[in-house]
């Protein structure tokens, strides 16, 4: 067995590797998973689906289609005053996954909602957009 993981290894590379052989330690070396993950998220599971991205970390649900968490870090150097993007499908989805859309939430009473506030990560256009993804939810708000 040792010898098929080490082939697996060779040809996914070493973050692929380490996602194989170690499920939970994926994303230990995230700025936003110092404190560890709320769930046991991976690559593997589609309900507790986990995404890292440089601007957070997050477990997406498949069959919700909403986040099940999320966890960033906060400090001066995310902090900017960017106008606000619109939201977007999250196109890094797994194949096959539903794409929440802005449309999804018209005529729904609720807004669009975050789980990592806007503000929190607009100092560059790229970290604006990011918080603009699936991070989307359901909140309480006023009709569309």
């Amino acid at each position: 067995m040792a010898g098929f993981s080490f082939l697996i290894c060779v040809v996914l590379g070493s973050s692929s590797c380490t996602a194989l052989l170690n499920p939970n330690a994926v994303g230990q070396s995230s700025p936003h998973l110092l404190l560890g993950k709320p769930s046991q998220a991976t690559l593997f599971n589609a309900n507790d689906y986990l995404v890292i991205r440089p601007q957070y970390a997050l477990a997406y649900s498949r069959d919700k289609g909403i986040p099940n968490w999320a966890s960033w870090q906060l400090n001066q150097a995310w902090l900017g005053n960017l106008p606000r993007p619109e939201f977007e499908p999250d196109l890094s989805l797994p194949q096959g996954w539903y794409q929440v859309k802005p449309s999804d939430y018209t005529g729904s009473g609720f807004d669009r909602g975050h789980l990592i506030p806007a503000a929190d990560r607009n100092k560059t256009e790229a970290d604006s957009k990011a918080v603009f993804l699936n991070d989307q939810h359901f909140a309480a708000g006023s009709r569309q």
